[in-house]
């Protein structure tokens, strides 16, 4: 519309702009939009923060329990090892001691083996020069039986050799 004269004068104007201006209902519903978009992302974002705070301590319940349970596991594992280790001592203690009576028991049937040997061995000895001892008186008594065989023969011979020349 065309500006009339005397509101020119007294320093009015005319716009094309429409009352209330749609710029600032616009610009006011934009922001009342974007003040609400925004309470509701903060009320997402503390809902989510809420979520994964019992995410985590769902998680970390988890994990607690898991380490718990290892831990117990761990602890059996190595009392189990420790009364394994006690039990192999002791039969290796008992092993020894078993190993050393047999041992002792073994040395003694040996001692008792070279000394019955040493004294078949003597015996046998003993026998021996004892054979010795008979053959040789034998073969003494022998020798005189064949001197004196040898001494008659002889004696015999010049007796029948003396009454032949007679």
């Amino acid at each position: 519309m065309p500006e009339k004269q005397g509101d020119i004068s007294r320093g009015l104007s005319y716009s094309t702009v429409p009352v209330p201006d749609p710029t600032k209902l616009t610009t006011d519903a934009t922001n009342k939009l974007e003040a609400q978009i925004r309470r509701e992302m903060d009320l997402h974002k503390e809902l989510i923060e809420s979520k994964l705070c019992r995410l985590e301590d769902i998680t970390n319940v988890k994990f607690d329990d898991r380490d718990a349970a290892l831990d117990a596991t761990l602890q059996t594992g190595k009392e189990a090892i420790s009364k394994s280790e006690t039990a192999t001592a002791d039969q290796i203690r008992q092993l020894n001691a078993l190993f050393q009576t047999s041992i002792s028991a073994q040395s003694e049937r040996i001692s008792k083996l070279e000394s019955d040997n040493a004294r078949q061995q003597a015996t046998a000895m003993t026998l021996a020069s004892q054979t010795t001892m008979r053959t040789a008186s034998g073969g003494n008594m022998i020798s005189v039986v064949s001197i004196a065989v040898g001494v008659l023969i002889a004696v015999v011979t010049i007796a029948v050799a003396i009454l032949v020349k007679r």
